[in-house]
């Protein structure tokens, strides 16, 4: 099985990696796999396939051991090793595109300059912001120069930067102080189009060497309202330059906003004291006569707007350029300050966080009546006597207390009764001593107040606890790490198949699944699932899936850390339904079909088979069969199904029965296939009657019968239905019993025939169906013979000897003559009836109900002119 394993490099620099690479050879076996650099190349151990990732995109044709470096970002490596494991590398790379290390260009005027010695402890921004990055991935050049306006520093200064800069430098852009002195032309550089009109040079030319610009708002001068808030001393200058940034689309650090912000959460005794560059005589040797300048910055104030500076760049991270830079800033961690007891002093070096490697000023100045003893550090040691010291920030969070006499004994510690690593979504209860007041911090954010604090995040603690005497101290910093929850990543093995990342699988009945979740640690799984599944193995294997076995299946890892997550793994085991169904039954009429229809489904496909043997081109959901056999059909809809046999069997092949009666009383059936005599026909066998008289009831017959000179066709009590009779010379007749009886069929008179409507006048034989053919048609009894038949092609004649002829169909006499002998009667009860000839004997009668119309009328021995007749009409 493949493994994937995940390793995370962190940020490497450039002459570290080259150190690195001076005592490696890509040829040696590494089994860590370890990503190697060597000059501008990345170099993978040994393996049997590569391939490279830029950001999470894969670089084409990037798919040998050896990569060059051409881009900065997070260079991923995907191997196969020569055990056929998959492993996943990763490192960032922090270089320009031209594979040098990131360069930060700051210039402006004498608030961003770099200062020599002599003017200790008076700093720019930009002399102290290096500190805030990783000096390997991140060197920061201070161009800056005093007294420069953007329209002077362009003339003077700019052209030198701007042939020094490189594709993927950034540039760092704050203007506006000196833009404002009117008084000197070279500098004067006002809003309205001329002070955004320089910005837009900075920024186009910057672009144009393929490095990034960054305009800073110009920062605040320490000048304060009454009301306490911070006066605009810059006024339009910054607002021009949020404008432009807005205008042009370059990333703005709004330093001017942000120092409002902090002096007026300082105020203006402690910016004035401990952040601009103002001194009391002999505070420093090289101010011995004190300074007062609100326009400059001392150490501490410098590092205050180039900490804002770097909060603006972490405040930039959706800016694609900029948030290139955000790796390599440093952690910042806490520097708590206090002052026992409480209001001592009138200012004192305020709690707030800082990167390592900062020279950091503790300064306290007493109340009149206060007397400063010492500086205290977190262990409670002496530091130093003095009111004002320095100490360097480190790597991880700290407190100072400033000592007055009279300083009460105060402590302020952090207990916790757990361990302070814990997983995510977990917590920590953190205790304080016990005091009156409480400050709980993660780094610089107060985060509570009372006497515990529940911890959810990791991050540095500490609480200022506030006694009953008023002393104010600070503990110790609480470390808290937080263990990342295990990421589970499901894997699975179909059958015979290779391993695929995936958290479902659709597999038929009958298949092997093999789950196998990584990462790639056998202890510490469980797993739960349909039909009351558990198992303790990373990579349990399903075996002969049924449909019972579809479901979810959660797996739950605890690593090392007691970290615990699950994850589900979703098993479908999709089974069509297949039948067969027919309407018709199972039994092909002779030269006939029966349509078989299959269960339809989405995605269903279908094969036909009889007798287990694949039909050609049956593929459809249904088929029609027209031959015997035993029909199943397979469905498939990514599972194949077959369904139940259905039997078809073939009916018989017609027969021919000839009847025949010897005036003995016996019946004979006989056939020309040699058949068992005396058989009975069936509906598609053909029957001849041939002598004698054969009596039907409720006959329903598909095949011919045909009634030849010497037979008779008798109906017996109930209705009948014969496909054709074919009148050959015999007879049709009615049971005389039965009032009323019909019979639909076509019938063809071939031969003069006669038809016998019963014995009895209120018998009524009705004929449906069609009447053809050229031969005479006689019709005797005195029962009622009904015409619904269509005789539209019956050309013989009709001869009424006895009984009734009632007509019901305009085409029922077809298109010759009629004859109307002795007593009996002709019934027109039908509109539209029509006939050639019609002869009635002076005893005959007629019933015309409706007109008839005739081209020749004989009653008796006398001629009629073609027309119309009716009752009220016709001759006597």
């Amino acid at each position: 099985m493949s493994k994937l394993k995940y390793i995370f490099i962190g940020i490497f620099c450039l002459f570290l990696f080259n150190a690195k690479a001076n005592n490696w050879s890509h040829r040696e076996k590494d089994p860590t796999h370890e990503i190697k650099i060597k000059s501008h190349s990345l170099f993978a151990s040994e393996g049997t396939k590569y391939q490279w990732y830029l950001n999470n995109i894969k670089i084409n044709d990037a798919t040998s051991q050896e990569l060059e470096i051409t881009s900065p970002g997070i260079y991923k490596l995907e191997m196969t090793n020569f055990d056929g494991d998959v492993i996943e590398k990763q490192t960032i790379i922090g270089l320009t595109n031209s594979g040098a290390i990131i360069r930060v260009f700051t210039i402006g005027d004498s608030t961003v300059q770099d200062y020599a010695s002599g003017y200790y402890p008076r700093k720019g921004w930009g002399q102290v912001l290096p500190i805030f990055f990783n000096a390997a991935s991140v060197t920061v050049l201070n161009r800056a120069v005093g007294g420069t306006s953007s329209k002077s520093f362009y003339n003077s200064f700019w052209p030198a930067v701007r042939d020094e800069l490189q594709a993927g430098d950034f540039v760092f852009i704050q203007f506006g102080i000196n833009d404002r002195n009117n008084a000197d032309p070279a500098r004067y550089t006002p809003i309205g189009g001329e002070f955004e009109g320089y910005l837009t040079k900075y920024v186009n030319e910057t672009k144009a060497k393929g490095a990034f610009p960054v305009l800073v708002a110009t920062l605040r001068r320490n000048a304060w309202n009454t009301d306490g808030t911070v006066y605009d001393a810059y006024h339009d200058h910054p607002v021009a330059t949020r404008t432009t940034a807005k205008n042009l689309g370059v990333p703005l650090i709004d330093l001017d906003a942000k120092a409002k912000v902090l002096l007026e959460s300082v105020g203006e005794t402690y910016a004035t004291r401990l952040l601009y560059n103002n001194y009391e005589i002999g505070e420093y040797p090289n101010y011995k006569n004190g300074n007062a300048d609100n326009v400059h910055f001392q150490e501490m104030g410098a590092i205050e707007m180039a900490k804002l500076v770097a909060q603006g760049i972490r405040d930039l991270s959706a800016d694609p350029n900029v948030k290139k830079l955000i790796p390599f800033l440093k952690p910042e961690y806490q520097i708590a300050v206090a002052v026992n007891p409480v209001g001592a002093d009138i200012v004192t070096t305020h709690t707030t966080s800082y990167p390592q490697g900062l020279t950091i000023t503790l300064k306290t100045i007493p109340k009149t009546a206060n007397t400063f003893q010492n500086w205290n550090n977190a262990a409670g040691g002496q530091l130093s006597t003095a009111v004002l010291t320095t100490v360097t920030s480190g790597t991880s969070a700290t407190s100072y207390t400033a000592m007055y006499k009279g300083a009460t004994a105060c402590v302020a510690s952090i207990t916790t009764t757990t361990p302070t690593t814990f997983c995510a979504g977990g917590s920590i209860e953190l205790t304080a001593n016990p005091g009156s007041s409480y400050k709980w911090f993660s780094g610089t954010t107060q985060v509570g107040t009372a006497s515990t604090y529940k911890a959810t995040t990791a991050g540095s603690y500490t609480v200022e606890v506030i006694n009953s005497a008023g002393c104010k101290a600070t503990s110790l910093a609480k470390a808290l790490t937080v263990n990342p929850l295990p990421l589970i990543t499901q894997y699975a093995k179909i059958d015979a198949g290779t391993w695929l990342t995936t958290a479902t699988a659709s597999v038929c009945e009958a298949s092997t699944v093999n789950l196998g979740p990584q990462p790639n640690i056998a202890a510490g799984w469980s797993w739960t699932g349909p039909n009351n599944f558990t198992s303790t193995l990373r990579n349990p294997v399903l075996t002969t899936i049924t449909t019972a076995n579809a479901g979810t299946y959660t797996s739950t890892y605890t690593d090392a850390n007691g970290c615990k997550a699950t994850s589900s793994f979703v098993l479908q085991v999709p089974k069509p339904t297949a039948a067969i169904t027919s309407a018709s039954g199972t039994l092909i009429p002779y030269t006939g079909s029966i349509l078989l229809n299959a269960s339809t489904g989405t995605g269903y496909t279908y094969q036909w088979k009889k007798d287990d043997i694949a039909i050609s081109g049956a593929t459809a959901s249904s088929y029609t069969a027209n031959s015997a056999g035993s029909y199943t059909v397979t469905i498939s809809a990514m599972c194949s199904l077959t369904s139940p046999a259905i039997i078809l069997t073939a009916a018989a092949a017609p027969k021919k029965y000839i009847y025949t009666y010897d005036n003995s009383g016996n019946i004979a059936w006989t056939n020309t296939n040699s058949w068992t005599p005396k058989a009975v026909p069936t509906a598609i066998d053909t029957v001849i009657i041939r002598t004698g008289e054969v009596q039907i009831n409720a006959l329903t017959h598909a095949a011919p019968v045909y009634v030849e000179t010497n037979g008779i066709l008798r109906l017996v009590t109930a209705n009948s239905t014969v496909n054709k009779i074919n009148m050959q010379g015999g007879t049709l007749k009615v049971f005389t019993s039965s009032p009323e009886l019909a019979l639909t069929s076509d019938i063809t008179v071939e031969q003069p025939s006669t038809i016998m409507a019963g014995s009895v006048p209120a018998t009524v034989f009705t004929l449906n169906g069609t009447i053809t053919g050229n031969a005479t048609l006689t019709k005797t009894s005195v029962g009622i013979l009904r015409i619904n038949s269509t005789a539209t092609s019956f050309k013989g004649n009709w001869i009424v000897t006895e009984g009734k002829l009632q007509v019901r169909s305009a085409t029922g006499l077809g298109v010759c003559g009629v004859q109307i002998l002795n007593e009996a009667r002709l019934d027109i009860e039908v509109a539209g009836a029509s006939i050639y000839s019609l002869m009635l004997a002076n005893t005959a009668g007629v019933d015309l109900d409706q007109n008839l119309n005739v081209n020749v009328a004989v009653f008796g021995t006398e001629n009629i002119l073609s027309g119309a007749f009716k009752n009220a009409n016709y001759p006597t």
